[in-house]
């Protein structure tokens, strides 16, 4: 293989880091190529703690951030995630430690390197931040709403069961990032991984994984691309990530998929072209002044659609106020990150 011809770009979310170990997907990935082969693999690893939405993943390409500019902001996105004293615990600033920028990254671009790589393969994990983020419900916050320590967690869990429209926008960005890869490399190899029930969620909630899995699956067959099943896999943390164990089974699962893939004679897939510019952390914060406009407009939607159904304006702002302000703070706090992540390559 020439110089360039291989690379491996992961999207966007922290599931396909281990932090504990400070091992990357990507890296692992990459091993398993080498070893049969495979020379010269770039490697871009955008799993972030903070910058994990479908919308980041719309920044980083049509930006073409560099491998630079999205370590500095996996940095700040680790600083963000340790505000608070038992995320402080839980989040050692150590992690810091595996985003050192070096004189190469300015030039390696994810957009550049998908487009002009001969063996392009993209993973792609951007589905269940953006489903927690619909109403403001994580695990934990579920869990102590289902003892009674929170009842808006429980009406806003309730609304997201009831409205199915909050979980098609999520499936349709899932859509629209897969054809941002393909248009700009319609010959990538994208594996999509799915989503699993993390132990505090109830039993109850298995239809809904099931089909939320089912949907992105059919994403994947849509565009001839691979969906990576995890939910089989019993090495699982409390939450919604994968123990050390689980992160090497979805580790070599992925590259297994990517191996046979490339083994594979081509097959196009059409799709209109994804046209990106060089704009990199700057467009990227010109596209989240747009995206504050859209969460917005998503949340007057959903309280609007609440106030209809039946409910008081009063009682939805009360139970809905973290959705309320989350979703636009959210779009503030990345902004933010992506300021000091600016600051940060300039130094460099």
């Amino acid at each position: 293989m020439k110089k360039g011809e291989t690379s491996i770009v992961v999207l966007n979310d922290s599931l396909c880091q281990n932090l504990g170990t400070k091992k990357i997907m990507a890296n692992e990935i990459k091993n398993k190529l080498e070893d049969i082969g495979y020379k010269d693999v770039t490697t871009i690893d955008c799993g972030s703690l903070i910058l994990n939405k479908q919308h980041n993943i719309t920044e980083f390409l049509k930006n073409n951030l560099s491998v630079a500019e999205i370590k500095a902001t996996q940095k700040e996105g680790i600083t963000a995630a340790r505000k608070g004293i038992i995320s402080k615990i839980f989040i050692p600033r150590s992690y810091e430690d595996m985003y050192q920028i070096s004189s190469l990254d300015r030039d390696i671009k994810i957009s550049d390197t998908i487009k002009n790589s001969k063996n392009s393969a993209v993973v792609l994990s951007c589905v269940a931040n953006d489903l927690m983020a619909s109403v403001w419900v994580n695990p934990i916050s579920y869990k102590l709403g289902s003892f009674g320590l929170n009842n808006d967690v429980k009406k806003r869990t309730k609304v997201f069961l009831g409205y199915d429209k909050l979980k098609k926008e999520v499936i349709d960005g899932l859509k629209n990032n897969v054809e941002q890869v393909l248009g700009i490399n319609n010959n990538a190899k994208i594996c999509i991984i799915g989503i699993y029930q993390p132990y505090l969620m109830s039993e109850n909630f298995k239809h809904l994984f099931c089909d939320i899995n089912s949907s992105i699956e059919s994403i994947a067959k849509k565009y001839n691309q691979s969906y990576i099943n995890i939910n089989d896999i019993n090495s699982k943390k409390f939450s919604s990530l994968p123990t050390e164990v689980g992160f090497k089974v979805i580790s070599d699962r992925v590259a297994k998929t990517i191996i046979d893939r490339f083994a594979e004679s081509e097959q196009y897939i059409c799709v209109g072209e994804f046209k990106y510019n060089n704009l990199g952390i700057d467009g990227a914060l010109s596209d989240l002044r747009i995206q504050y406009i859209k969460e917005q407009a998503t949340v007057d939607e959903l309280i609007d659609y609440l106030i209809v159904t039946g409910c008081s304006r009063k009682d939805v702002l009360k139970f809905m106020k973290d959705y309320i302000e989350g979703r636009p703070n959210e779009v503030r706090k990345h902004r933010e990150i992506y300021e000091k992540a600016k600051c940060i390559v300039k130094t460099k």
